[in-house]
């Protein structure tokens, strides 16, 4: 007695042959779609590993938006202390309030998300999770940070005991109106806070006030960017400088020093006892334009360092001296003709690939040179070294100063002088300690402009002015003192941008899907070969 019919009984050899090979092909094929949805599943989990660990993200924003900075990469790879990054709210909560308060007008969907995720793939030491303040204050307690409604993230080191809690204030920069977004800040704002808790000593830069200096805060961002302490000073304050001054800043002055100022400048750049750990003397850095009056103990001071400012203006037209800096103003784009610099110096500025600004080739912006003198006047116990630091081509000219908005500028070869002029120039004084049998450096760096270092250039991917101070700077306070420029963000509308997520959708269409489909084919055709 047969208990199970198949149906066969009655089938030819061939039949039987033709039902087996069907049977074959549908069990490969099963199997075929079996391996494909196990295959979109792997690697749907070995994405999300990936790139929940390693940057694995194409960004086809114009500005790559959702990457680091090359400088931020490159500092955080080299950082070999431990980092908690400690979130005070979670990070869908962050990127809510950046959605719901800026919107897409000036915000990018899921831009501080990206931001934060992208710190700790550039390092393995380098840690971020969240912690509930309510439930947990004392974590933030040990930091030593104030927690505000506003702070939505703490850096902290175990190593230096330092935490720098980070506010949405920190993050987003408003016009001065305080109508719109100007610029996001948070990459400048979370790599400023990972320098300033892993640095050793917090040392102080101080910039002058008293001279109707101008004030520039995107140089001074530079350095807190960089783990300074910064703020302002008059000459002759008691303790105006403590032990941690590394370096004074005056800024375009309009009114000149007293004797008393002079007197104060001199002693700043004598006490270097207090700075002998680092076994440097302080540094100056002055920023002179020629719409300033003259300012003749300025200029004294100056000369005992061997540099003597010259007033008059200095126009470079030739193809590698001069350019054209763009910008938009009520919708119409703007070109003026700039002053680019050459870099005469042995070595500040000469693996530079772009060009370093001076200032506009205008009335109010062309910049002022200098002489340098081989002797100080004055100083007989110190030797002192000046030399040109920025520089112009053999096709520079001068031209005297002239209130007159339309006098000729172009070349007149009877009266104006033709040839390379000096636009910077930096003195170092090397002086020796009979008690301490050491010598000891202070260093004066002069620039003819103070464009050089304003925010339109400071911030230019296509100039490299920001570069350029970060190399004067760590020439002469130490070569650390400046890590890296970090730029804003203007997360303004975008034509095209791919995230995380944009990115494992790509991957499994370009990636998965071809290479599963391309292994299905490949057994259809054997199957075929074989005739199963």
């Amino acid at each position: 007695m047969k208990i199970f019919n198949f149906g066969n009984e009655n089938l030819t050899p061939e039949q039987k042959a033709l039902k087996m090979r069907k049977f074959k092909i549908g069990t490969v094929s099963v199997a075929i779609t079996v391996i494909f949805i196990v295959a979109v599943i792997l690697a749907n989990i070995a994405l999300n590993i990936l790139t929940a660990r390693f940057p694995l993200k194409f960004d086809a924003t114009g500005e790559s938006i959702y990457n680091l900075s090359l400088d931020t990469e490159e500092y955080l790879k080299q950082t070999d202390k431990k980092v908690e990054i400690v979130l005070a709210k979670k990070l869908e909560d962050i990127e809510q309030i950046f959605t719901q308060y800026y919107g897409s007008t000036y915000y990018k969907e899921g831009y501080i998300t990206e931001l934060f995720e992208n710190y700790p793939k550039q390092s393995n030491n380098i840690t971020m999770n969240y912690v509930d303040s309510v439930t947990n204050p004392d974590v933030y307690q040990k930091m030593n940070v104030t927690l505000t409604d506003s702070v939505i993230a703490v850096v902290y080191c175990e190593e230096t005991k330092r935490g720098k809690a980070i506010g949405l204030d920190d993050i987003v920069v408003f016009s001065d109106d305080g109508k719109s977004v100007e610029y996001f800040n948070a990459e400048k704002s979370i790599t400023s806070a990972i320098i300033y808790v892993c640095k050793e000593d917090i040392r102080d830069i101080h910039f002058l006030t008293g001279h109707k200096e101008s004030k520039n805060e995107y140089f001074e961002e530079f350095f807190k960017l960089n783990g300074f302490n910064v703020n302002t000073v008059t000459l002759g304050q008691n303790n105006a400088f403590s032990s941690k001054t590394a370096a004074l800043v005056i800024y375009n002055p309009v009114e000149d020093f007293s004797e008393s100022d002079i007197l104060a400048l001199r002693e700043f750049m004598n006490n270097s006892d207090e700075m002998r750990e680092y076994n440097l003397g302080r540094s100056l850095y002055v920023f002179l334009d020629n719409n300033a009056p003259k300012l003749p103990n300025l200029y004294a001071f100056l000369r005992e360092y061997c540099i003597v400012p010259v007033d008059e203006y200095v126009i470079d037209l030739s193809t590698e001296g001069s350019g054209l800096y763009s910008y938009t103003s009520g919708g119409v784009t703007q070109r003026m003709p700039v002053l680019n610099a050459t870099f005469p110096h042995e070595t500040i500025g000469k693996d530079l690939k772009k060009t370093v600004v001076m200032g506009m080739q205008l009335q109010v912006g062309f910049p002022k040179s200098f002489e340098l003198l081989e002797t100080s006047d004055g100083d007989t116990i110190s030797t002192i070294t000046a030399k040109s630091i920025l520089g112009t081509t053999a096709e520079a000219y001068t031209k005297p100063i002239t209130n007159d908005d339309k006098a000729d500028l172009t070349f007149n070869s009877a009266t104006d002088k033709k040839g390379e002029r000096i636009l910077g120039a930096l003195a170092t004084r090397t002086f020796f300690d009979a008690n301490e049998q050491e010598y000891y450096t202070g260093n004066v760096a002069v620039i003819g402009s103070s464009t050089f270092a304003a925010e339109s250039f400071m911030r230019s991917s296509t100039y490299q002015n920001a570069e350029y101070l970060k190399q004067l700077i760590n020439a002469t306070i130490g070569d650390d003192a400046i890590e890296l420029s970090v730029p804003q963000r203007d997360l303004s509308p975008v034509g095209f941008s791919i995230t995380r997520n944009d990115w494992f959708t790509i991957g499994i269409v370009l990636i998965v899907l071809p290479i599963v489909s391309f292994a299905a084919a490949a057994v259809v055709v054997y199957v075929k070969r074989k005739h199963l």
